[in-house]
């Protein structure tokens, strides 16, 4: 685009509302706004606007050097009419650079809060639609798009409709945070199963002082450690270590595991660990995804300061987690099975990348029970590639064959036993080393945790 354009361009909203700049001829916004101009910013809010067919006009309309030092900045005033109340304020785009080759990279309207406040009053961004952005900004959609601070920028309503469906490597697939952080409110079952808990080491417990909620620092990293009510001390408990889900942290669910509930009330000490930050917030690195921090030595480093500190019996340590966290509690069988003794992981495989490779060799056999929603949008539960996060592609193995794959690996027998433990669930008991390992399908299920119940219930039984 020639600086002559801009120019007139700048000059045009300056004078101009934008529901009547015809942006019809400024090269390869031709594409993206068909028919010429924008018209659709009736009543001071962006309300119709549609950015769906922008993929392919702003991806020849800035080839090689794109928008460059572009600067916006001073657009403020002659925005004005376009924006009632404000304008634009001071939207920088000079950090845009490239021409989009690689999704929008570090842009961040983090700023932008009181430059757009005004500019859309009473009810924000209304419809706004970026749905079809995903071809616009190849090689991996949006990339580092920061909105953290859009909040106040948008007062009366927020975002309102504001749609980032096709976004690709920022979000993906027209996910929002709460698909991948669940809806675990009410997935407490009723199916009566319970168990005995496994007989547990005898541990001196003189010289361990920590008995009340704390919050550890284990490289860097939070744990958040949860006591059971009334816990004295001067008897080893159990420990389950809960893996949040992707985009979530140990404050997050620590309050959303039901999981966790039942453990506390059960007498177990429960610990909420901070995933590393990856391309989509915290998350685990499970093989090929979703970081790369070494999660297995962050869990040892964490199990050797809790031993040190508290009164927890060192045979009776289990994992669980949801989403991304059913990831980690997974691929813990795989590398910690010599001081982790079960999982009950939720809403995640083992990845194909990980099995094909041989690289899941639990060190002995490893009592597992998975939990899976066969309409689970995020994990597919028949499997398949998963591209939600830039850079990180994983295949799931898939509900079914993540049973198999741990039956397998634990010497199991047999057919799996039908509606064991509850309803939809199987189980094989004939395995190696007296563990179990199963499934249960929730029909019609999401992207959600388990029966936290039945997922401890599973765990307690089982020791080192």
């Amino acid at each position: 685009m020639k600086a002559s354009t801009i120019i007139i361009a700048v000059t045009a909203l300056a004078t101009k509302s934008l529901a009547q700049f015809d942006m019809g001829g400024m090269g390869g916004f031709g594409g993206g706004f068909p028919g010429g101009g924008m018209g659709g910013f009736p009543g001071g809010g962006m309300g119709g606007f549609d950015m769906g067919a922008m993929g392919g006009g702003m991806g020849g309309g800035f080839p090689g050097g794109g928008m460059g030092g572009f600067n916006m900045g001073a657009m403020g005033g002659g925005m004005g009419g376009g924006f009632p109340g404000g304008g634009m304020g001071g939207f920088d785009m000079g950090a845009m650079g490239g021409g989009f080759p690689g999704g929008m990279g570090g842009f961040d309207m983090g700023a932008m809060g009181g430059g757009m406040g005004g500019g859309f009053p009473g009810g924000g961004m209304g419809g706004f639609d970026m749905g079809a952005m995903g071809g616009g900004f190849p090689g991996g959609g949006m990339g580092g798009f920061d909105m953290g601070a859009m909040g106040g920028g948008f007062p009366g309503g927020g975002m309102g409709g504001f749609d980032m469906g096709a976004m690709g490597g920022g979000m993906g697939g027209g996910f929002t945070q709460d698909d991948f952080l669940g809806n675990n409110a009410n997935n407490q079952g009723n199916s009566g199963y319970d168990t005995v808990a496994a007989q547990g080491m005898d541990v001196d417990c003189s010289g361990k002082t920590l008995k009340s909620d704390t919050t550890l620092n284990i490289g860097g990293r939070k744990v958040i450690v949860k006591f059971p009510s009334g816990f004295s001390g001067d008897k080893a408990a159990p420990l389950l270590i809960n893996y949040h889900p992707i985009m979530g942290s140990a404050q997050q669910w620590q309050s959303g595991s039901q999981t966790a509930r039942a453990a506390l009330a059960d007498g177990a000490i429960v610990a909420f660990m901070d995933g590393a930050q990856g391309p989509m917030g915290q998350a685990w690195n499970v093989g090929p995804c979703c970081t790369d921090a070494d999660d297995v030595s962050f869990t040892r480093d964490f199990i050797e300061e809790i031993l040190d500190q508290a009164c927890v019996d060192p045979s009776r340590i289990y994992a669980a987690g949801f989403s991304m966290g059913g990831g980690m509690s997974n691929y813990a069988g795989c590398y910690l099975a010599d001081v982790i003794a079960a999982a009950a992981p939720s809403a995640f495989d083992l990845a194909q990348e990980v099995v094909s490779a041989g690289q899941c060799k639990p060190a002995r056999p490893f009592p597992i029970l998975n939990f899976r929603g066969t309409n689970d949008n995020i994990v597919m539960y028949n499997g398949g590639l998963s591209q939600v996060v830039a850079g990180k592609p994983i295949t799931f193995l898939g509900a079914k064959n993540n049973l198999k794959e741990w039956a397998k690996m634990n010497g199991c027998t047999g057919e799996p036993k039908a509606n064991t433990p509850g309803n939809g669930c199987e189980m094989y008991e004939n395995c190696e080393g007296g563990v179990m390992v199963g499934l249960c399908t929730i029909q019609g299920g999401g992207h959600a945790e388990g029966d936290g119940r039945m997922g401890w219930n599973f765990l307690k039984q089982f020791s080192l």
